[in-house]
């Protein structure tokens, strides 16, 4: 079951157990993002926890959500943002340092049907892009958003978020040709 589904039974039903779901699935995307964000364990923890009491608490009146993922990302990035500004700290995102380890794909290799020696050089090609190029990657490739969501989101521009793209694209294509060819 996807975002959609348990965010319908959230809203719907008040479906505490979708909601934990939703929890569980996204928690660690959303700590990993705040903790870019803020450089702060603690702030990332704080923020994360606001972000999923905020979500349960506004459920009713978030009926028509389209996008969960952007919606919830643009929480943390709000969120953060505020928590900064509540401790007076001047909010700028150096996003070639953010740390971007605890971030991975998730790929089936059944319904891909790619060999596990292909999946591991797709991985290992991610793994080793830029941090920018990397987060710029897991969210819309991971997370679904539009390229220029991803440029709201992150406070760039949409031709940085395209560049980005085609950075990874371009080394991922590499990797494979690579694959293949050997």
């Amino acid at each position: 079951m996807d975002s959609i589904m348990h965010w319908q039974k959230v809203v719907e039903w008040d479906d505490r157990s979708a909601f934990e779901l939703l929890f569980r699935e996204h928690h660690s995307d959303v700590r990993t993002f705040a903790l870019a964000l803020t450089r702060s364990r603690a702030m990332a923890d704080d923020v994360t926890q606001e972000v999923f009491i905020r979500l349960w608490e506004k459920r009713k009146k978030l009926r028509h959500i389209q996008n969960f993922s952007y919606y919830l990302l643009t929480m943390v990035r709000n969120q953060s943002l505020n928590l900064l500004r509540k401790h007076r700290y001047r909010m700028e995102i150096d996003l070639d340092s953010v740390n971007m380890e605890r971030l991975t794909l998730h790929v089936n290799p059944e319904s891909l049907m790619i060999s596990s020696e292909m999946l591991g050089r797709i991985n290992s090609t991610v793994n080793d892009l830029p941090p920018r190029c990397k987060l710029i990657f897991f969210l819309v490739k991971e997370k679904g958003l539009k390229y220029k969501e991803v440029a709201t989101l992150l406070d760039v521009s949409l031709k940085n978020v395209e560049n980005q793209m085609g950075i990874a694209l371009k080394r991922l294509g590499a990797a494979v040709e690579l694959m293949v060819l050997s």
